[in-house]
This record gives structure tokens, C-alpha cells and sequence, in this order.
């Protein structure tokens, strides 16, 4: 891959808000629920669905972020991605957790498999702006913990382009010509030794940094709550089913750094990314192949 001159702006200290995504492991004897497709808009994806009903754990809820994600992985294997999690036909979504079977409505949603992902093909459809799956771009409390990742990352970019690049097939951002296509990986271009070197960072987010140059940050979504930084970065929700670990994360974080701004609360978590030493000229967007 190239390297494109599209300005990627770090503003001191960034805001890194990490948008989780609830994950939750249906059973063939969990609640069954019809699917409705209500209110979508412009630049997302609301299906018809095939089957049109789906098992979901009782006390499934949707990510209380502004979204409303979650994922669901049906017991023969097939993956979900929602936005607007049960929003009962009104356009925001809600958190409440959900029980019992009936209709669930979403605002949009996605499922993809192996063969349709492969070969340049597209996920028709997706719980994010890109339309593209990212349950395996997903940052874990466990890696940071474990100060290892193995794979890119993901975040909504600030104001991306209304392009797209493979794996996304579409955008809703609001900036053409200026902004960072969907499906664009952002890439740090320090060294892990020079990452390591940094003044002002913590092994949690040197961990973050060794893996933006590893691998790179994927840009999926849009986002306009934090409009003087770059992104929000993706990560699980502290109700996954995968990963319940957010408590000793952030117990963790507090100890390495008490002054670090963390929020809590109501299925979402928040963190300032330190950037101490970083500058935009450190970033770049990689071109596709």
C-alpha cells in the first residue's frame, strides 16, 4: 500500500472515546425475536432479513453510545451487527435491556459471511456507516491488559470523506475531498522503540500506538460528537459477553495513571488518549492496494 496526503489532525490531548459494541451468544433456547427494520437514513442499510427471526439472550441491550450497537452471534454461527438497537421505531435506539421474544426494531443492521467478505465482495448492510463488519477490529480490555493486539483496529472518523475504499462499500461522511474515506486505515509511522520512548504515556496506550503502527486503524464509522479530533476508537462493551473485564481495566489504568480522565456508566466507557509527543506529520493514510 501508498501513502495519500489527506491531513489526519491530533489535537492535544485527544479525546480517544472508546464506542463499545455489546456481544452477546444466542442459544438455540434463548427468547425468539422477529426482526423489524424501522427508520432508516441516508448512507445505511436496513434489510430484509433472511431468516426474519433470530434468538436473542434475555437482558440483551444495545450500547447506551449515541448508536446503539450491538452484535449478536446466532448459535449456527452467524453474525449480526446492529445499530439503533431496539429503538421501537423511533430513529435513536435504546438501551434497555430486552426479554421475553416478540418484535425487536432496529435502525439498520448487517450480516456477512466468509464468501461474501472475500475476494472484494461486500456485507450488504452493517451496524456502522461503512457497511462493513468490525467485531474483528474490536479493541479487547484483555489485549491492553495483556499489552498485546493482533489485529487492526477501528474507530468513527471526525468528519470523513462521503468516499469509500474496500472492505467498505459506502459513507455518510460530510467532508468530500478533505476527509479520510470510509474504510481508509489511518497508520502510525513511529517505530515500537520510538513508541516505547514517548514522554507522558502509559502502557496502556503505548499499547494502542505500538498497534496503530503494527497494524493500523481502520476508519468505519462517522462521528460529530468530538469535532476537534480525529476519531473515537472501537472497542467492546464492558456487557460483552466475550469480555467482561472493564472494571479490572480500568482499575488498572487508575493505577498507572490517576490523573487520566476516565468516565463510566451505562454500558459505555470513555478515556483521554494521551498524545503527548505525537504530531500530525507521524500519521498517515494508507492508500489501497
Amino acid at each position: 500500500m501508498g501513502m495519500v496526503s489527506i491531513p489526519v489532525h491530533v489535537a492535544p490531548p485527544s479525546y480517544g472515546g472508546d464506542s463499545t459494541f455489546p456481544i452477546y451468544y444466542a442459544k438455540a433456547t434463548d427468547s425468539n425475536y422477529a426482526i423489524s427494520c424501522s427508520t432508516s437514513y441516508t448512507g445505511h442499510v436496513c434489510s430484509s432479513w433472511n431468516p426474519s427471526t433470530i434468538n436473542v439472550p434475555d437482558g440483551a441491550s444495545g450500547s447506551c453510545t449515541r448508536d446503539h450497537h450491538a452484535i449478536l452471534i446466532e448459535p449456527d454461527g452467524r453474525e449480526y451487527e446492529f445499530g439503533h438497537f431496539n429503538n421501537g421505531r423511533a430513529w435513536i435506539g435504546d438501551c434497555t435491556p430486552i426479554s421475553g421474544g416478540g418484535t425487536l426494531y432496529v435502525g439498520h443492521n448487517g450480516i456477512c459471511t466468509i464468501t461474501a467478505f472475500a475476494n472484494g465482495g461486500v456485507c450488504k448492510g452493517s451496524g456502522v456507516a461503512s457497511g462493513m463488519p468490525v467485531i474483528d477490529t474490536l479493541l479487547n480490555p484483555q489485549e491492553l491488559l495483556e499489552g498485546a493486539v493482533t489485529h487492526e483496529l477501528s474507530a468513527a472518523g471526525n468528519c470523513p470523506s462521503n468516499t469509500w475504499q474496500w472492505p467498505a462499500h459506502q459513507s455518510d461522511g460530510k467532508c468530500p475531498g478533505v476527509g479520510i474515506p470510509e474504510g481508509g486505515i489511518v497508520w502510525l509511522d513511529l517505530s515500537f522503540a520510538q513508541i516505547d520512548s514517548l514522554p507522558g504515556h502509559y502502557n496502556w496506550d503505548r499499547t494502542i500506538l505500538r498497534y496503530l503502527h503494527k497494524y493500523g486503524l481502520r476508519i468505519v464509522d462517522s462521528t460529530k460528537k468530538n469535532p476537534n479530533v480525529p476519531w473515537s476508537y472501537y472497542s467492546y462493551d464492558d456487557k460483552s459477553a466475550t469480555a467482561p473485564l472493564w472494571t479490572s481495566w480500568f482499575t488498572e489504568v487508575s493505577k498507572e495513571c490517576p490523573t487520566c480522565k476516565i468516565r463510566w456508566g451505562r454500558g459505555a466507557s470513555h478515556l483521554w488518549l494521551p498524545t503527548a509527543g505525537l504530531t500530525q506529520s507521524n500519521f498517515h493514510v494508507l492508500a489501497p492496494p
